[in-house]
């Protein structure tokens, strides 16, 4: 009770996209959340393989709060939960890339400790009750949400595509 969570897909010139003209980006609006809040239902319409890629990458516009935020992912419906910690230390847009390796198992999750990436179902943002830092209120914009590796930049909603087709930006 007391907490208001508003998310609208808003139109912005100032991140520009590969192939969208104008860009569309998430903007969310966080007044005294309860003790516990983010970003649910980035649930994949099927399972995919993230194996072979180095970790995920976003556009992240905040508003140089200083909290923490968790970006996390679940694999095989949900039969573990991985988190990797990024700062909201800007006001201006950045680019987070968050390796594999600052992915770590959440305690308490049900399912295996080991991050195998080969079913990944979901990934969602949370920014409010990670380890005690419960008070973000402001407002923060996400974009172009990515897995990369060597071979480039993938966004995750066109992974079902062949890759090499518009999805793919090459570094």
């Amino acid at each position: 009770p007391g907490g208001q969570i508003a998310a609208s897909v808003v139109a912005t010139d100032s991140l520009t996209q590969f192939g969208a003209d104008p860009n569309h980006v998430l903007e969310v609006s966080v007044t005294a959340p309860r003790a516990w809040a983010g970003l649910q239902g980035f649930n994949l319409p099927a399972a995919q393989d993230w194996s072979g890629y180095s970790g995920v990458s976003f556009w992240f516009k905040g508003a140089n709060s200083g909290q923490t935020f968790l970006y996390v992912i679940t694999q095989d419906a949900g039969a573990g939960l991985y988190q990797a910690s990024f700062t909201d230390d800007s006001a201006d847009w950045k680019l987070v890339m968050l390796p594999w390796e600052a992915f770590k198992y959440r305690e308490g999750a049900s399912g295996t400790p080991t991050l195998s990436l080969t079913a990944v179902t979901a990934y969602f943002i949370q920014f409010s009750d990670n380890g005690g830092d419960t008070s973000f209120t402001g407002a923060f914009a996400l974009d172009q949400m990515a897995v990369f590796g060597p071979n480039g930049v993938y966004y995750i909603n066109a992974l079902a595509n062949s890759q090499g087709q518009s999805s793919q930006v090459a570094f």
